[in-house]
């Protein structure tokens, strides 16, 4: 949790709100490549990418 007040800091200091939909964006496909890396629906996923 520290890293997320951390980093939470130096967006506010610094002004770089352009960052928030990056890493969000970045979290999700992650997210959506961990959980369906081992399931069925794999095959239809990485045809899109």
């Amino acid at each position: 949790m520290n890293f997320f007040k951390e980093y939470w800091q130096f967006l506010k200091e610094q002004k770089k709100w352009i960052l928030i939909p990056v890493l969000v964006i970045f979290s999700l496909l992650s997210a959506l490549i961990f959980f369906t890396a081992s399931s069925s629906v794999s095959p239809f996923i990485y045809t899109l990418f």
